[in-house]
């Protein structure tokens, strides 16, 4: 799966939170439904960023730091 930019998250979000109360009103979910649908739409966009962190984090062959040990043989 592609991982979402940020300001596509933020359209979802966004487009849910409109969204939700108004299926509410209309009587397709319940009011008390709608924190839980938010809360579960925010840990599975969630989960895509820290995916997207995971993926992006340098191993130790990339420092390049004034710390680096050198191994003398």
């Amino acid at each position: 799966m592609k991982a979402l930019k940020p300001e596509q998250r933020q359209y979802i979000y966004v487009t849910l939170t409109a969204l939700l109360p108004i299926l509410a009103g209309f009587g397709y979910i319940t009011e008390s439904d709608i924190g839980m649908w938010l809360a579960l739409a925010a840990a599975v966009l969630g989960a895509g960023g820290t995916a997207l962190a995971a993926k992006h984090v340098p191993d130790a062959s990339d420092y390049v730091g004034a710390h680096r040990r050198v191994d003398d043989e």
